[in-house]
């Protein structure tokens, strides 16, 4: 039982990242119709989710809209090990299990955020990007 439990428990958590990843993916569909009829990725993600999904811990998706916003906006963009956005175009993520979440990948905070990277090209874990 001892050995079983963290096995689950594993098993879980990534059922859970999973599910973040396809729910993210989905999410990324919608915006691309958007994209496709108005030419721009939308303010708020409510425009294209509404009700907007709960990530699989109970939180709503966070999103921010890049492309065509004011410096103050691109500041709270995430960012890689070397402060260089990982988006150009928006931002789409889950801040995990931990419910917290800051721009910089590499706070500690955000490893176990789960993320849309390189324009939608990656989907995982902000400690794998």
């Amino acid at each position: 039982m001892a050995l079983a439990l963290p096995i689950y428990g594993g098993y879980q958590e990534r059922a859970r990242v999973g599910q973040a990843i396809a729910d993210m993916q989905a999410i990324t569909t919608r915006i691309a119709s958007f994209r496709l009829e108005f030419g721009q990725v939308p303010t708020s993600i409510d425009t294209v989710m509404n009700p907007l999904p709960q990530d699989p811990w109970g939180n709503p998706y966070r999103y921010l809209r890049i492309a065509g916003s004011p410096p103050s906006v691109l500041a709270q963009a995430r960012k890689d090990r070397n402060l260089v956005p990982i988006n150009s175009d928006y931002d789409l993520y889950s801040a995990g299990p931990d419910r917290q979440t800051q721009p910089p990948l590499a706070a500690d905070v955000s490893q176990d955020d789960v993320i849309r990277a390189n324009d939608g090209r990656f989907f995982g874990r902000a400690s794998s990007y």
